[in-house]
């Protein structure tokens, strides 16, 4: 909690317990899983670039608020 404090990534009432590597991880298993159910999920799509830049940096063990400042 004290890091993203100090990043100014702390945003209050949410528990920052998620990194953006895990969310990523179940990302794609929703897109996946939306393929093989014939849903198109265009947002997650979106999404899933902006995960998987953020999975070359150091916001990969981040908290997964921390996107709000990446993007």
């Amino acid at each position: 909690p004290v890091l993203f404090k100090k990043l100014g990534l702390a945003i209050p009432g949410i528990a920052q317990r998620f990194k953006n590597t895990l969310a990523l991880k179940d990302l794609k298993l929703a897109l996946d899983q939306g393929s093989i159910e014939g849903v198109d999920l265009s947002t997650g799509k979106s999404a899933l670039k902006s995960y998987e830049e953020a999975d070359k940096t150091n916001y990969k063990d981040l908290d997964w608020t921390s996107m709000f400042n990446f993007i």
